[in-house]
């Protein structure tokens, strides 16, 4: 049986910042990936999750 849980945060100002920036770099990562895995099934082609990772391991190590 799966339970949930509801919590009900507190943010102070500084950390309303630092989630928003979380989430936005959280969104534009997936949405790359997204596009990248749309543009890859356009081609013909597949790019599978291994490879993905891969590749977004490569990009945070170049723009840190």
């Amino acid at each position: 049986m799966l339970v949930g849980r509801k919590y009900r945060l507190a943010f102070t100002p500084g950390q309303v910042e630092m989630a928003e920036e979380f989430g936005n770099i959280c969104r534009a990562v997936w949405n790359t990936g997204l596009e990248q895995r749309r543009e890859y099934r356009r081609r013909g082609a597949w790019v599978g999750y291994v490879q993905q990772a891969r590749e977004v391991a490569e990009a945070k190590a170049e723009h840190s």
